[in-house]
């Protein structure tokens, strides 16, 4: 509440959700602002870290209201990776956010030309990209 970033970007794994729904071709992008979610597709498509976007309606926050606590951090298995993207989304207020699921895509079983067998550091050149183009979105 202190900071007023000009926008908040997380990568991470949260669920192997997105890995069933995209595989390992590419991660997720969630976001509440049009133009930062399009400039991390555009920063992904210059870079091969390609991402690829998903919804955040309110109807999923539905599957994350609780009884007995203000949120709950689960909400089943069907729409897993966007409902806990939508549980980040409680926590970053107005700011304008974006987040990266990379599940599926930080791991490789088999080496690719620009990509060694193993951990990827999937993301980096992303993030890269991504601060390089940037223009206070």
């Amino acid at each position: 509440k202190t900071f007023g970033p000009d926008a908040i970007v997380d990568i991470a794994t949260l669920t192997s959700a997105i890995k069933i729904a995209l595989g390992t071709i590419c991660a997720g992008v969630f976001g509440n602002r049009e133009r930062l979610k399009n400039q991390m597709i555009q920063s992904g498509q210059e870079t091969g870290e390609r991402v690829w976007e998903f919804p955040l309606w309110d109807d999923y926050q539905e599957l994350i209201r609780s009884d007995l606590a203000d949120i709950k951090n689960v909400g089943g298995k069907p729409g897993a990776a966007i409902i806990a993207a939508r549980f980040l989304q409680n926590f970053v207020g107005d700011y304008p956010w974006v987040h990266v699921d990379i599940a599926g895509v930080d791991f490789s079983e088999k080496e690719k030309p620009y990509v060694p067998k193993g951990a990827t550091g999937f993301g980096a050149r992303l993030l890269l990209q991504f601060l390089r183009d940037w223009d206070g979105i």
